[in-house]
């Protein structure tokens, strides 16, 4: 298995006010401080852009893209562990439908 499968990940989920979600995906460094860092400085540049929206833009990275805070609507975040993160894109790939039983 390769590191990048073993890293974790954060991803921001960016709501925009016409209904587009566009995704960006962070590797989390192992180390917990480093991680925690990490963590806090994104919640925090994310959090300072949106409450001084004047002549402020926000970047994000995977896929870069620079938001006018006027067009989001929300970000959602949520952090995977590398195996948690496997299984969410196996279930989301599943086709839905009935199981007979």
């Amino acid at each position: 298995m390769t590191n990048e499968r073993k890293t974790p990940k954060i991803i921001f989920t960016v709501l925009l006010v016409n209904g587009e979600k566009i995704i960006h995906t962070y590797n989390v460094p192992l180390d917990g401080e480093k991680a925690k860092e990490l963590i806090k400085s994104m919640v925090g540049l994310i959090s300072y852009v949106m409450t001084h929206r004047k002549d402020i833009y926000l970047l994000l990275q995977n896929p870069n893209i620079t938001y006018n805070p006027d067009n989001i609507s929300g970000i959602k975040i949520d952090i995977f562990e590398a195996k948690e993160l496997e299984e969410a894109i196996e279930k989301a790939q599943r086709k839905a439908g009935f199981i007979k039983c």
